[in-house]
Order: structure tokens, then sequence, then C-alpha cells
């Protein structure tokens, strides 16, 4: 499984899936806010943090300004948006959207 390090701590990724996006909404991440990804990136990087961490986006937000200030850097919390990017759920989505766009420009 893929796993990512923020603040010398190793997290499992998770797989997102449709169930997974009420707890994502309750840490700051809403499909509305998924349209335009970014539009959001900070509050995208504390919500995913938050959930594969299994904490609030507050305690998320501060392990990722500890992890900075040690000299980290935001290239290192890109397995989030691949997580992300890269799971069913958001496939789906993005495939349903452009579905039903090109179906409305007709």
């Amino acid at each position: 499984m893929d796993t990512i390090k923020i603040n010398g701590t190793e997290y499992a990724l998770k797989k997102i899936k449709f169930s997974s996006m009420l707890k994502l909404e309750q840490l700051g991440l809403s499909l509305s806010k998924l349209e335009n990804i970014n539009n959001c990136v900070i509050e995208t990087l504390t919500a995913l943090a938050a959930f594969v961490m299994n904490c609030t986006a507050e305690k998320a937000a501060a392990e990722i300004d500890a992890h900075l200030e040690k000299g980290g850097s935001f290239n290192d919390l890109t397995p989030l948006i691949e997580m992300l990017t890269k799971s069913p759920f958001f496939t789906e989505m993005s495939r349903t959207a452009t579905e039903t766009e090109a179906a409305v420009q007709k």
C-alpha cells in the first residue's frame, strides 16, 4: 500500500470511495470544491491529510505546518492529491461531468 510521510510520521494512503466523501465533507472538502481543485488547494490538502491521519482538519493543518517548518515541502504532499485524482470515485465523477458538459453543448 502506498504511504505518505507528514512531519516524520508515515501514513497509509486510503482509497476514496463514494462513502469516503461524507468524511471528507466533514473535514471541509465538498464536491463543489472538487469541480475546480486548483482554487482550493489548501483546503483540499488539509482535508485529505486529516482523512489519512484520522484526525481533525485543525490537527492535520498543524502537522502540515510542522512538516513545512522542519524543511518539508508542498511537493511532499502530492501523494494526497494523487490519492484523490486517481480514485475510482473521482475518475467517475470527472467522466460524468465531462459527458454532461458535452451533452449540454449539443
